[in-house]
């Protein structure tokens, strides 16, 4: 009786883990357009909650965070790594674990983007639209280089890092 049950819990803790591993992924950014759209990402396969994201140069295309993509995942890892030119463009709120941004440009345009983790700009821009936008960062935001220009509502939960970078405060925005 008691090694059936044994058995059971290490065969349900290898299926968690197992299904742990399998949201892990980093799905790589190589197309253009909606973000909901699985022909825009490595392998042609849309991200799952918890995975990574990553835009480089495999393209430098505009990327938007449309409402489909928002809704359907959430606590994303964001990296927009170097050799990306382009712009990802909130079209809804957002929710992500962390991200490190050291190119292209991230603009939280009217909407909400909350980040659970540390947020890391290291170059590249972060930005809101005229008059919109709110940012929630859960953990620490840190700025070693690039531009950030918070939204009209930022909050840092943790510590505000300025290292290096360029903060601006934009009675326009």
């Amino acid at each position: 009786k008691y090694q059936i049950i044994g058995a059971a819990l290490l065969l349900l803790g290898l299926a968690g883990w197992m299904s742990e591993d399998a949201h892990d992924a980093v799905k790589t950014w190589d197309g253009s357009g909606n973000m909901s759209t699985a022909a825009n990402w490595s392998d042609n396969t849309l991200p799952a909650s918890g995975d990574t994201i990553r835009f480089d140069g495999t393209s430098t295309s505009n990327a938007t965070w449309d409402t489909t993509f928002a809704s359907s995942y959430s606590n994303l890892v964001v990296q927009v790594a170097t050799g990306y030119s382009g712009i990802i463009t909130l079209g809804a709120n957002a929710t992500i674990a962390s991200s490190t941004i050291a190119a292209g440009t991230f603009n939280i345009a009217t909407y909400t983007l909350t980040a659970n983790g540390i947020m890391t700009v290291g170059g590249g821009t972060v930005t809101t639209t005229y008059n919109g936008g709110t940012a929630v960062f859960n953990d620490d935001l840190v700025l070693n280089s690039g531009n950030f220009t918070p939204a009209i509502t930022t909050s840092v939960n943790g510590d505000w890092m300025i290292n290096g970078g360029t903060l601006t405060f934009d009675d326009a925005h």
